[in-house]
């Protein structure tokens, strides 16, 4: 995936080792079809959030 394609929520993780660095991210997930269908009472706590990890790996050449 491309990192700036999506919205970045937190960064959990970064490393810098020699040429490379790594960052990890969180990222909410896209809702579905059938979570928007549901009806929620009011006061009742919202529906637990999704997301998904991603990790990116640089190298550069210096």
């Amino acid at each position: 995936e491309t990192m700036m394609d999506n919205a970045l929520r937190t960064i959990s993780y970064i490393a810098d080792i020699g040429n490379i660095v790594v960052l990890m991210a969180r990222r909410r997930m896209p809702r579905t079809a059938s979570q928007d269908c549901i009806e929620t009472t009011p006061g009742a706590p919202e529906a637990k959030k999704q997301y998904k990890m991603i990790c990116h790996v640089f190298e550069s050449e210096d």
